[in-house]
């Protein structure tokens, strides 16, 4: 995997990561109009920003995953093994 799209996996990865955190806020604060409404915004955002962070990253001709989950896995593991 070339430095480029490892990069740009650990941005999909992220902006993943965003959503799933922004839907747990959202179920917690459910009650809360205004603050529901300014979530929802942010979950919108970060959806759209992985979705089109995803699909640029699979239309390179150097885009060597057959799934997302793989590519994720492998980036996942690259980070925790320097991390150690």
């Amino acid at each position: 995997m070339t430095k480029e799209i490892h990069v740009l996996l650990g941005d999909a990865v992220t902006y993943s990561e965003d959503v799933a955190e922004i839907e747990d806020v959202i179920i917690s604060l459910s009650k809360a109009q205004t603050s529901t409404g300014i979530l929802l915004d942010g979950y919108r955002d970060a959806v759209i920003q992985a979705e089109l962070q995803w699909r640029k990253i699979e239309a390179r001709p150097d885009y060597p995953y057959s799934s997302r989950d793989e590519a994720r896995a492998d980036v996942l593991k690259e980070h925790f093994s320097a991390n150690q």
